[in-house]
């Protein structure tokens, strides 16, 4: 092109350059911002775990507590309260109803807690199942596996005819249960 005095080869050369380049800035926006969403998901999933956790870890510390409610707790709780926050955040309705339903869970399994006051206790039997039913078919939309809630009506039974089940440390029987990192 130099030997013929035509710019017309170069000219093409860089347009055709530019566009490549227009292409390449473009494509490596897109990647920037897929990144900064998986980040920012990332984040969002370990503050929803880590709040989960804290949430119960204080809960069952110093509790003892019967097997079943610890097992229902870390086994459907823990995944119920992350999902929700991970929903709706801290403020969201079903996780302010889960974190309750979590109070209500320890009330009912610790006697230190529902012994003294039985009106309570069962004011909160009358209600726990159909509470628990409700808040984890509207985070997850599906209905909790019917074994689940049948541990849970089990415990509550024996504790409305004053019995004491077997107890065990709720953070001990938690095994390797990170709360407070």
């Amino acid at each position: 092109s130099f030997k013929s005095g035509s710019t017309g080869p170069v000219e093409t050369f860089f347009r055709q350059w530019q566009e490549d380049a227009e292409k390449r800035n473009i494509q490596s926006g897109k990647l920037r911002q897929r990144l900064l969403e998986t980040e920012q998901g990332a984040a969002k999933q370990r503050k929803a775990d880590q709040t989960a956790r804290g949430l119960i870890g204080r809960a069952l510390q110093g509790r003892r507590l019967p097997m079943p409610i610890v097992r229902f707790i870390l086994d459907y709780w823990h995944g119920l309260l992350k999902q929700s926050v991970w929903n709706s955040g801290l403020d969201g309705e079903t996780f302010r109803h889960g974190s309750k339903l979590l109070e209500w869970l320890v009330g009912v399994g610790d006697p230190s807690l529902s012994d003294k006051d039985r009106n309570r206790l069962y004011h909160v039997g009358e209600q726990i199942g159909d509470r628990i039913l409700d808040v984890w078919q509207r985070v997850h939309n599906k209905p909790l596996p019917p074994d689940a809630l049948a541990v849970i009506e089990a415990v509550m039974v024996s504790r409305l005819r004053g019995e004491t089940p077997d107890l065990v440390d709720g953070l001990s029987a938690a095994g390797g249960f990170q709360w407070d990192s």
